[in-house]
């Protein structure tokens, strides 16, 4: 079966279930709250400001190259000094030692500092003419510009290099600046070592005398104390120091507790008194205690004070509590008697222990006198043996010094200079410019507010995007006409009465298969209208849209001519459309429909009953009827709040859609009552004119109105502002050259 609506194409769908999927909807606030820019919208950037970018980068390569031409070429050798850790060897008695690990970025400072020396660098300066000779008679450090010292990680390499613009000088000066550290330390030990040997041979002397004293110290001291080893009666007194500390420690934590217990059992707590020897027993007297008292309670409560039963129980209580009060106070005298004898326990070892502590301190302090003038005798004597037997191996290796820092690679004259790098500097500044272009371009399109593609739309109002229309030169006062035979773009403004056999033309051309730039824009403007009533119908699931208002934020945004283009769209599939030009500020729809302005739906307000009367037939189509604006006259926008729910409640039982052209929705306040009146709203954007700001103003507006929000359409879009419409128009394109 064929359909030939899309009304039968849609399933349906109830007015419950509509009003739950209203109801699963996001609320404005919370939609435009969460709403963020898409990466989408930094690629459309990019696209938008391509040539920008392109050029800026070229202007900065073009400069980049001519400045690295004008340098004046550098050049750069580089020696390879190899410093070993390890110290240098002698003939006898002087084995190679290398330092401790955790100290080699210290050393290997240390020698990069003595390199950047004035007694390194002043004889290699002075033999080049790095230097004035003035300079060679001042005090003041060489200092060389050119010269860089490195040292790569983890090695025990230097690299020691010059810059110049001769490349042989760079060279020479690298390695006489190698040869020159390797000098200086040669001279350096020669002398350290012959200095060492002369200061060792005099400190030599006034060692033995100190050894012979210091052992003559320790010989008195053992005759005064009258024990050849005092360190083991020292032990002797720790143990038993030890011992008393620890019983003494016992007795204060013991009468600690006793004392506590008997504070506790004094003051009348139960607690404490529970704790103590009889606790048992006096925490059973308490528990029958409490059971004859709770069946006393319940004795009460059935006989008198002069029933047997009362008396008897009552005589058991003063029994029972008469046993408790002596058990608690046999508690009590234990308790002081226990604490009694703790405290003095503790008298005691406290006395003991201060006594032993005063023999080990006067013992362990002549202990130690006599350990010290030990340790220190035979430090002298080994120290003195040690001494001895050094200067004799100076005496032999004082003339065979060698160094273990050699040059691993000297260095050798550069084939190519180390600046300019030609590449390198045009991959930088093309890197640098090409990001800080992105960025500019990226920054540019931030800060402007408008409007500018569909992600955008989307992402931040989440309002789904019903359509797209593209830029067009001769969009107003153009229509869509559709007849049997041909779809034709035809102009009705009466200023453009010779664009009627231009447009027809274009038309023309493009079936007989012509190339035609306009002709193929004009096809999409047609298809664009076409998608917009498309996806208009298919939201308009069981006409739940019977009128629909159509809006924008600010006026100059295509509003009016959308309104024509929808409405006819919708009349060429056989829907009877009813056109209303509510707009009574700036009227309109007569000019781009070619109609007269009057009468029109000011005339319709003053005879409401015969509003029909005023209604015109469009040439165009005859489904499409329009109530124009008619002539304002003082009041028309007030009773027109009032006019318009009826006009809708008459008009909804004879058309299939009332399309009502309202003024623009921020700027006048009939629209509210508008948005309030129809069954749905289509805001109207103009791509890169619409800011957000106002865009957002309207979604709130209509939201907290409360009013059916259809979609939102980016009106004057270029290619490029909305998902697809590139291929698209590629497609188009491409069919348009096929064709020819």
């Amino acid at each position: 079966m064929k359909l030939d609506t899309y009304d039968e194409m849609l399933p349906a769908v109830s007015h419950q279930d509509q009003a739950a999927l209203i109801q699963l909807l996001p609320t404005a606030d919370s939609a435009l709250d969460r709403g963020n820019v898409p990466f989408s919208q930094y690629i459309f950037s990019l696209r938008k400001h391509w040539w920008k970018v392109a050029a800026f980068c070229a202007a900065c390569l073009l400069i980049t190259y001519i400045v690295s031409k004008r340098i004046t070429p550098v050049y750069e050798s580089t020696v390879s000094l190899e410093i070993d850790r390890q110290s240098p060897s002698g003939v006898v008695g002087q084995d190679a030692a290398r330092s401790a690990w955790n100290d080699s970025d210290q050393y290997i400072a240390t020698q990069v500092k003595i390199i950047q020396q004035d007694s390194v660098l002043r004889p290699v300066a002075l033999r080049y003419g790095l230097v004035k000779e003035a300079e060679d008679s001042t005090s003041a450090p060489v200092k060389l510009k050119q010269l860089r010292i490195i040292r790569p990680p983890n090695t025990y390499l230097v690299q020691i290099s010059y810059r110049s613009a001769d490349r042989l000088l760079a060279a020479n000066v690298a390695n006489g600046i190698a040869e020159s550290y390797l000098l200086h330390i040669f001279h350096g030990r020669l002398e350290d070592s012959k200095s060492q040997t002369n200061f060792m041979e005099r400190q030599l002397d006034e060692l033995r005398a100190v050894m012979e004293k210091s052992s003559m110290a320790v010989s008195d001291f053992e005759k005064r104390l009258g024990v050849i080893d005092p360190q083991e009666k020292t032990n002797i007194l720790s143990a038993r120091l030890l011992q008393l500390n620890t019983e003494y420690t016992n007795a204060q934590a013991d009468r600690i507790k006793k004392e506590a217990q008997y504070t506790g059992v004094k003051d009348g707590s139960m607690p404490a008194a529970q704790e103590s020897e009889q606790g048992e027993s006096l925490k059973h007297l308490q528990d029958t205690l409490n059971e004859a008292n709770q069946k006393f309670v319940e004795i009460k409560e059935h006989f008198g004070p002069k029933h047997p039963e009362y008396v008897r129980q009552a005589s058991l209580i003063s029994e029972l509590q008469s046993q408790l009060d002596q058990t608690k106070q046999s508690v009590g005298q234990r308790s002081l008697v226990s604490y009694q004898d703790a405290l003095h326990r503790e008298e005691i070892l406290r006395q003991e222990l201060g006594q032993a502590k005063a023999s080990y301190d006067e013992l362990n302090a002549k202990s130690y006198q006599y350990q010290t003038l030990k340790i220190e005798a035979e430090s002298n004597r080994k120290l003195y043996d040690d001494l001895e037997q050094r200067i004799k191996e100076a005496g032999i290796n004082a003339n065979f010094q060698n160094s273990t820092t050699h040059i691993s690679d000297a260095a050798r004259p550069a084939r190519k200079p180390l600046y300019p790098d030609i590449p390198l500097n045009l991959g930088l500044a093309f890197g640098f410019s090409l990001l800080l272009g992105t960025a500019a371009a990226i920054l540019y399109d931030a800060a402007d507010d408008t409007v500018q593609d569909t992600t955008q739309i989307s992402a931040v109002f989440r309002t789904e995007v019903l359509g797209v229309i593209p830029e067009l030169r001769e969009q107003k006062g153009l229509l869509l006409m559709k007849s049997e035979m041909d779809d034709a773009l035809v102009a009705v403004d009466n200023k453009q009465a010779d664009s009627n056999l231009r447009f027809g033309r274009l038309a023309k051309a493009n079936k007989n298969g012509t190339k035609d730039s306009e002709g193929s824009r004009y096809s999409r403007y047609e298809e664009s209208i076409r998608m917009l009533w498309s996806s208009f119908q298919l939201t308009n699931f069981g006409n739940k849209f019977r009128s629909l208002m159509i809006t924008s934020a600010m006026s100059g945004e295509g509003k009016t001519t959308l309104c024509m283009q929808l409405a006819l769209a919708n009349a060429r599939h056989d829907k009877k459309t009813l056109l209303v030009d509510a707009d009574l500020r700036r009227p309109s729809t007569h000019r781009g429909l070619g109609l007269p302005m009057a009468p029109g739906l000011v005339d319709a307000i003053g005879a409401p009953e015969a509003w029909r009367a005023f209604l015109h037939t469009s040439t165009l189509n005859p489904n499409l009827h329009i109530l124009t604006a008619g002539v304002a006259e003082r009041g028309s926008l007030d009773h027109l709040v009032h006019f318009l729910p009826r006009l809708l409640a008459e008009g909804e039982n004879e058309f299939d859609l009332i399309v009502v052209d309202s003024p623009p929705l921020l700027a006048f306040a009939e629209s509210l009552h508008m948005a309030t009146a129809v069954d749905g709203v289509l805001v109207v954007v103009c791509a890169d004119k619409t800011s957000r700001r106002a865009l957002t103003a309207v979604m709130r507006t209509l939201r907290r109105l409360r009013a059916n929000v259809a979609g939102i359409v980016l009106n004057r879009a270029q290619q490029g502002q909305a998902d697809g419409y590139y291929n698209y128009s590629q497609y188009y394109s491409s069919d348009v050259s096929a064709s020819a």
